[in-house]
């Protein structure tokens, strides 16, 4: 018999002679399956020269560029050594950090994004090839700005409407970052902070979304369970609201509504400049008063937020006359 019952497959006498293959391994196929091999991660894109690695590259180094002139601006210096290399290394590590994680996520991201969903990354991808003027990078950003007033303009509504309605008012979380108005240094620090926090939240929200599109192969399929799991995720904020509950459940209801579309629709450059703006917005105190003593504090998010705004249109422009051509001969 070619096979027992208790052991592994016999050789036949009239073979033994020719070479014994080893087991057969059932290898899957990823492609047919529509994911691609399990490599490791980023290490693999690196080894594999897949990854983007200056756009990696650049992105720490933004960061760490960042952080080291506000470090310089806001820490207390004394005319000591010692002391300004522990206070270097104390306030560095957490910016070091930061710049790590977003190397190693871009590096872990960027492949699979450009290879299952290509026109997601396209607007960042040519932002990190140096090309800041491009139509594409001016759109994405002009649209996450109208994102993040959008989600600031939610914000404001759910804090001021439920009084207005009898109802009692939710936590007070709006623009509760009291701290900024203490000096320049620190609302500048603030407000890189936010961008940089932006770009980090994207960069996972994106990474999450991907991984979705990968399990369920439809764009409408992945954006349904994004959409459950942010509900999941912020039912908690709906009965620790403070207000009534249905007001609770329908601003986070529009609220998970639009950051599904921003992250599903229109990507990561989109995604980051939405929760940039939206954080700057929506934390550092604002006022449209210039007579008042937090106006200095308060129109530098103002002017961050107009400039990103400003570059957005005219580089979506792609180098049109920004308000559009007169045509005399028809007028």
């Amino acid at each position: 018999m070619g096979r027992s019952a208790s052991g592994p497959a016999r050789v036949p006498c009239s073979d033994r002679g020719s070479r014994v293959s080893r087991p057969a391994r059932i290898v899957p196929d990823y492609r047919a399956l529509g994911s691609p091999k399990p490599n490791g991660g980023g290490r693999f894109n690196v080894r594999a020269r897949r990854a983007d690695l200056r756009g990696a590259g650049r992105i720490a180094l933004f960061v760490i560029a960042g952080f080291a002139p506000i470090w310089v601006v806001s820490a207390h210096h004394v005319p000591d050594v010692n002391q300004e290399l522990n206070s270097f290394l104390r306030n560095f590590g957490t910016p070091l950090l930061s710049a790590a994680l977003l190397w190693v996520a871009y590096v872990a991201l960027e492949p699979y994004v450009r290879r299952f969903w290509p026109n997601g990354i396209l607007g960042w991808s040519r932002l990190m090839s140096g090309h800041v003027r491009d139509s594409r990078v001016g759109r994405d950003v002009l649209t996450g700005c109208v994102f993040g007033a959008v989600l600031t303009l939610m914000e404001m509504l759910y804090q001021f409407l439920p009084p207005l309605l009898g109802r009692g008012s939710p936590i007070p979380h709006f623009q509760s970052e009291v701290t900024t108005l203490t000096g320049i240094a620190v609302v500048v620090g603030k407000v890189f902070d936010n961008l940089v926090s932006g770009v980090f939240v994207a960069m996972f929200a994106v990474l999450g979304f991907v991984l979705l599109r990968l399990i369920f192969r439809r764009t409408s399929l992945a954006m349904a369970a994004w959409f459950v799991i942010l509900a999941l995720f912020q039912a908690g904020q709906v009965l620790t609201s403070g207000t009534s509950m249905w007001i609770a459940a329908a601003y986070q209801a529009s609220l998970i509504a639009a950051l599904t579309i921003m992250v599903g629709r229109y990507g990561l450059l989109v995604t980051a400049a939405g929760f940039a703006v939206a954080n700057l917005l929506d934390d550092i105190p604002l006022t449209l008063s210039l007579s008042h003593w937090t106006a200095t504090t308060s129109n530098i998010p103002l002017a961050t937020v107009f400039a990103l705004t400003c570059f957005g249109f005219y580089a979506a422009r792609a180098g049109q006359p920004l308000f559009g051509k007169i045509d005399m001969a028809n007028g």
